[in-house]
Parts: C-alpha cells; sequence; structure tokens
C-alpha cells in the first residue's frame, strides 16, 4: 500500500470576489485583515481561495452580517450589490 499513488483533489478556482479580497487585503496578513472584519485567518483563507463563499453576503447566513457587506463594499470599492455579484459568481 505504500507505492499507492496519492489521489489529488481538484484545486479550487479562485474566485473574482476572492482575488478582489485579497488585493484589498493588500499588504496585511491573512490574519490582521480577518481580526478587522472579525472573522478568523481560517475563514479568510477560504474565502480568498474560493472554498467557501461569505454566506453572510448572500442573505443565507446563521448570522445576518449587514456590517461585513458594508466593510466588503467600502474595502473593494464596489456597491453591495456589485459584492453579491461576485460572491454569487463564485
Amino acid at each position: 500500500m505504500g507505492n499507492m499513488p496519492r489521489r489529488l483533489l481538484p484545486r479550487p478556482h479562485p474566485s473574482p470576489f476572492g482575488a478582489a479580497l485579497r488585493a484589498a487585503r493588500g499588504t496585511r496578513s491573512q490574519a490582521n485583515f480577518a481580526a478587522m472584519l472579525g472573522y478568523s485567518q481560517r475563514t479568510i483563507s477560504a474565502w480568498e481561495r474560493g472554498t467557501r463563499r461569505p454566506s453572510c453576503v448572500l442573505g443565507s447566513a446563521r448570522r445576518p452580517d449587514l456590517v461585513l457587506l458594508a466593510q466588503l463594499s467600502w474595502l473593494l470599492g464596489l456597491s453591495q450589490g456589485e459584492v453579491r455579484a461576485m460572491v454569487e459568481e463564485a
């Protein structure tokens, strides 16, 4: 069994939202950026990689978070509608 090839999982495709979020983060670390938004570094990483989407932006959140939507809108320089569209594309 030691010679069995490892099964490679497909890599997630970065979404337009993830790319925009990473650009907005700039030189800040994911941990620092996450702390600014009130989320974990793991969550920011997943959003950037496209493995998760911010459900609070889509309106199906466990906790509605209009503050996050407003923050993302401001950080990305987009309207809240544009942010939602980017997230929905992912």
